[in-house]
């Protein structure tokens, strides 16, 4: 978790001044429960200094909106394929946009609170979906939920286990998928 620009700015220099290969970064910015993770301009030292560095970037639907900044709002698979397609732009090789978020962000942003009630009623959904992109090719991983009430550090975990698979050798996508598993 990087809090500052100074920070982000700090790490991306040493990381480009020992050469550092694959890179996974998981922009840590909204927590699950949705706290903010990081000071004001730190999405934007993350596009300019460490995007550009990163392997595959991993935000979920919070962390993604807030690096696209403009109110965004991501409320569908659809909406997911266009904002990869948009942090590709900042230069990391991959793109891995995590769907956990989007039954909650769906209820928020199409109908408010009658939309929750509803979505909460309905229960968890049987399979989520996270976007993969290359720049040329849009994966869908879909997996079946899990639920649970421990959801701290879920994505940082997913983030370590991808980092781990590029280190024993697995491509992007091949180490994506050993890690959602």
């Amino acid at each position: 978790m990087l809090p500052t620009p100074e920070v982000v700015e700090a790490v991306a220099e040493e990381l480009q001044n020992r050469g550092l290969v694959r890179l996974v970064v998981d922009p840590v910015l909204v927590s699950t429960s949705g706290d903010a993770l990081a000071t004001a301009g730190v999405a934007d030292a993350l596009k300019q200094h460490l995007l550009p560095l990163a392997t595959v970037i991993t935000p979920n639907i919070p962390e993604a909106c807030k690096l696209l900044g403009d109110g965004r709002a991501i409320t569908d698979v659809e909406a997911m394929r266009a904002a990869a397609e948009e942090l590709h732009r900042y230069g990391p090789q991959w793109v891995l946009i995590k769907g956990g978020h989007l039954v909650g962000a769906s209820a928020e942003h199409n109908g408010g609170a009658a939309a929750e009630e509803a979505a909460a009623l309905a229960g968890p959904p049987a399979v989520v979906t996270d976007v993969l992109f290359d720049g040329k090719n849009m994966m869908e991983l879909t997996e079946p939920y899990v639920s649970t009430g421990n959801t701290h550090g879920t994505g940082c975990s997913l983030a370590s286990a991808i980092a781990a698979e590029l280190a024993k050798g697995a491509d992007v996508s091949t180490a994506v998928r050993r890690a959602k598993k």
